[in-house]
């Protein structure tokens, strides 16, 4: 898994694939993902991957970022939803803060 920089917020501090934190777009969108339900904007681009230019949305930062400990099947949603796995698991790191 990648680390947390100390920024003292989780969001802000995330080391991902595609740099450190997210940004206020990005934030707004995965809160609104884990209290309401919206997954519009988690699914939504809001980035360029640095290397190659491609869009990047955070469901793809979090599912790298998590994809060591989300099971398999999980990522593949043959036997759960990864979008559901990846809430629970965002909320879990925001309470822990």
């Amino acid at each position: 898994m990648s680390k947390v920089l100390d920024t003292g917020h989780f969001l802000t501090g995330l080391v991902h694939e595609y740099g450190i934190g997210l940004n206020a777009q990005e934030i707004a969108a995965t809160l609104a993902f884990v209290l309401d339900g919206d997954d519009v904007g988690f699914a939504t681009t809001s980035r360029k991957d640095p290397v190659t230019g491609w869009p990047i949305s955070p469901y793809e930062i979090f599912l790298e970022y998590y994809r060591d400990e989300m099971p398999y099947g999980t990522q593949k949603a043959r036997d759960g939803d990864p979008y559901v796995w990846l809430s629970e698991k965002i909320a879990q790191e925001l309470v822990g803060e």
